[in-house]
């Protein structure tokens, strides 16, 4: 089986991962919705990754359904005010794209989230050193 993203040079296996995760983003639910976009886009980077790891397409079975279940928005929500990280956040974080976290999309559109919520989100980022974006 082929990776999605073939094993290039880094620089140019970086650009094609960011195009598939932006492909990806922009196919799902409401794609003019950024929350919705960049979470797909998320979930498509984190896809990959576990593709790397094992080898084999390894679908992120929890983030899905749980997806299927609550939708998007309470899904960042729920993932924001649990005690520890998920596996995707670690994931994502070690591979130098932390933007594509639940967190940081929470704190990205702060004006649509609980303020509860939005200070989870940020102080996950902030013990993590993440630079906080600007809403």
């Amino acid at each position: 089986m082929t990776a999605l993203v073939p094993r290039t040079s880094r620089s140019s296996r970086r650009r094609a991962l960011r195009r598939l995760s932006e492909l990806y983003g922009s196919e799902n639910d409401d794609p003019s919705d950024p929350i919705v976009r960049t979470f797909f886009e998320g979930l498509a980077f984190y896809e990959q990754i576990l593709f790397e790891k094992h080898g084999k397409n390894v679908k992120a079975g929890r983030t899905r359904q749980k997806i299927k279940n609550k939708g998007v928005y309470q899904s960042l929500i729920d993932w924001s005010r649990a005690k520890g990280e998920s596996d995707g956040f670690k994931a994502c974080v070690a591979a130098g794209r932390p933007e594509l976290t639940g967190e940081y999309i929470v704190v990205q559109y702060a004006h649509r989230f609980p303020e509860d919520v939005v200070d989870g989100a940020r102080e996950r980022l902030t013990l993590h050193d993440i630079a906080l974006p600007s809403p």
